[in-house]
Order: C-alpha cells, then sequence, then structure tokens
C-alpha cells in the first residue's frame, strides 16, 4: 500500500489516516513538498497530464522489498539509483528516507519509505 498525493488538498485529505503511520515529523516533510508543487505548478492540476509531480509514501514497508515501488519506478522509465538526491529523516523510533527523482524539466517525483526502525 501506498499514497499517491501531489496537492495540499489531497494532503489534508488523508492526514488523519497518515498520522497512524507515519511520524508527525515526516508529515510535516510531505506537507512542506506538495505546498512547494501548489505554489509553483496550482492546486488544481492533473497530477498525470500537468507538470509538477507527486509525492509516492509507503508508510508501512520498506520499498527495497516491495514490487510496488520496483513497478512505480518502471512506469516512469527509472531506475532505483537515478535519484537526483535522498535524504534521512530521523524521528524518534525510525529513520525514513527521502528520494527526489527528476523525470522533466518541470516533473519530479518524490519518495518518502521508512528506511530503518530504531532497535
Amino acid at each position: 500500500m501506498y499514497y499517491i498525493i501531489g496537492t495540499e488538498n489531497q494532503y489534508k485529505n488523508v492526514t488523519d489516516e497518515l498520522l497512524n503511520y507515519i511520524p508527525e515529523k515526516v508529515c510535516g516533510l510531505l506537507h512542506e513538498r506538495v505546498k512547494t508543487f501548489d505554489s509553483y505548478y496550482g492546486a488544481h492540476r492533473d497530477l498525470e497530464k500537468d507538470l509538477g509531480g507527486y509525492c509516492a509514501v509507503f508508510p508501512t514497508m520498506q520499498v527495497t522489498d516491495n514490487n510496488t515501488y520496483s513497478n512505480l519506478l518502471k512506469k516512469h522509465f527509472i531506475r532505483l539509483e537515478d535519484w537526483e538526491y535522498q535524504d534521512y529523516i530521523v524521528c524518534d523510533k525510525s529513520i525514513w528516507c527521502e528520494e527526489l527523482y527528476i523525470l522533466s524539466s518541470d516533473y519530479s517525483l518524490i519518495i518518502i519509505y521508512p528506511c530503518e526502525e530504531e532497535k
């Protein structure tokens, strides 16, 4: 299971559900990303047809073990190692990964997933 979130309205529609799986700090980062998409590309754009991009959030599983993640990369004709940047968000009990894939000059994909749980 994963969430496709490209606008602030989409984010607001799933925030309560996301907070069941994702630390507040990660939700805050996601919120900032979709606000940026809205600011530059419009809040009412079609994520598939218009410019901008979207975030794919995998709340409960590591994407490296997930066929859905691989299929998402294949959909956009990108490889795992093609990310523009990769960052880690350290939370109280987990570490999350954020990867940015530049798909064209005006379209990007941000993937957010848990990469490690503290033991």
